[in-house]
């Protein structure tokens, strides 16, 4: 790893300097894992999240009900989607939502939990932008909430 300097705020009167760890061309690309850290019993656990070795790790949140974990992953070419479930207490992994395109993928779907008590989440899922550049569908998915 390398850190490389840049210049930021470059329309004030003082630049910034900021420091970016990013891997030189012809390096190796850092291996990601998520770890997932229990402040009362003060215990890490690596989180199961399997897939290619260069993928990318990103968008980590909590379900609205905080008994999972959302991680956006995509491989490098960026042409699939997959959004997995985490559960915080057995560690058991679900996908949750996968998109596929022959083009790089929209890689930040806008997720919306319906209040329904049914545990249905609305997606915006994009078709392949050569065969309808313009359309959007909206998708109905099981969500990681459970309502009682």
């Amino acid at each position: 790893m390398v850190d490389y300097h840049l210049t930021i705020d470059n329309t004030a009167n003082y630049t910034k300097l900021q420091s970016v760890r990013y891997p030189k061309a012809g390096d190796p690309n850092p291996k990601v894992s998520i770890w997932i850290y229990d402040v009362a019993s003060k215990i890490a656990r690596k989180g199961p999240v399997d897939g290619e070795s260069t993928q990318y790790l990103y968008a980590i949140r909590f379900s609205p009900d905080g008994t999972e974990l959302l991680v956006n992953r995509t491989n490098r070419r960026q042409d699939v989607l997959t959004v997995l479930a985490v559960d915080m207490t057995t560690l058991n992994v679900r996908t949750f939502l996968t998109e596929r395109q022959s083009t790089w993928q929209e890689n930040s779907p806008a997720i919306r939990f319906l209040e329904d008590n049914k545990g249905q989440a609305l997606t915006r899922a994009w078709p392949d932008r050569r065969q309808c550049p313009s359309s959007q569908h909206v998708a109905a998915r099981q969500s990681t909430q459970r309502r009682g």
